[in-house]
């Protein structure tokens, strides 16, 4: 039952995602592909506090991780919450870095 699933996720980023800055740590950035989710009154606003970024775990050489930090359109987030689900993908929380 997995494999469908998979194929969804990775179709939906391949569909609706967006290029995405990602850094863990000191490492160097690296573009990634995520599905940007603002569902809320504190993400709905172009440089909202919060919002959330669907990605695919295969792309990535590092699981995510608290602290990491993500560029969506210019505005920089530090992950503050990584939920990862068993078909490969994960959707981090991210907070606008002050």
């Amino acid at each position: 039952m997995a494999d469908p699933f998979a194929a969804l996720n990775k179709a939906c980023v391949k569909t609706f995602g967006t290029a995405v800055s990602y850094q863990h740590g000191t490492d160097a950035p690296f573009s990634v592909m995520g599905v940007v989710m603002k569902d809320s009154d504190e993400e709905r606003h172009r440089e909202g506090l919060y919002a959330r970024l669907f990605v695919g775990l295969a792309d990535f050489a590092t699981a995510p991780d608290h602290g990491d930090v993500a560029i969506i359109d210019g505005v920089t987030y530090t992950v503050f919450e990584v939920l990862a689900d068993a078909m490969g993908g994960a959707t981090l929380s991210l907070r606008a870095a002050a």
